[in-house]
């Protein structure tokens, strides 16, 4: 994968996890949703922008989750954001 794609990836991981929204255990659907469409509109596949996503859950806690919503984004993730994706493209 190119360097520009995985910056461009990179940068849509990001804005998408800062707009995730909603609280509470029934909304984890639509903050899937809305990652997968934003990952999608960075150029993305489905399938790959659904696996990082599941990584983000299993790192995450749901508060993590959330508070990446306003901005509060952790330590580590960019990182983790490259390593998942190479890993998530590998996997599909």
């Amino acid at each position: 994968m190119g360097g520009c794609v995985l910056v461009k990836f990179r940068c849509g991981l990001i804005i998408s996890a800062l707009f995730l929204s909603g609280c509470g255990d029934s909304k984890i659907r639509e903050m899937r949703s809305e990652f997968v469409d934003g990952c999608k509109s960075s150029g993305m596949k489905m399938d790959v922008c659904s696996c990082v996503f599941s990584k983000m859950q299993e790192e995450y806690t749901r508060d993590q989750l959330l508070d990446m919503k306003i901005g509060v984004i952790p330590n580590g993730f960019d990182g983790f954001s490259i390593k998942s994706t190479r890993s998530c493209i590998r996997e599909n």
